[in-house]
């Protein structure tokens, strides 16, 4: 059965692109990046919703996904694919009425 998508977010934004790696090394990369993020509809005796986030920069040489996890109140209490959730996922969903508060 194919899910079906309740929110998809595309957003550009013209802020610098930061790489960190596992030692703590915050390197400026490049200028400009983009951010995808997605939520499915609710299935049927769900007791979860699901989403993902997509980011990635506009010279392609950073890239990074992920997925996220609401309870059915639409606040957002997981994710994966980074070891801490972006501030532009967070501020889209944000912005359509998601609880971010426990993730940021």
């Amino acid at each position: 059965m194919e899910r079906k998508i309740d929110i998809e977010l595309s957003k550009h934004f013209d802020a610098i692109v930061r790489m960190t790696t596992a030692s703590g090394f915050d390197t400026e990369k490049t200028r400009g990046l983009t951010c995808n993020v997605g939520v499915f509809k609710r299935e049927d005796n769900a007791k979860y919703i699901r989403g993902w986030w997509e980011i990635y920069s506009d010279d392609q040489s950073c890239y990074g996904e992920g997925s996220l996890t609401f309870d059915l109140n639409k606040k957002c209490f997981d994710y994966d694919g980074a070891f801490s959730l972006s501030q532009y996922v967070c501020d889209m969903l944000e912005e359509k009425g998601f609880d971010m508060s426990e993730v940021r």
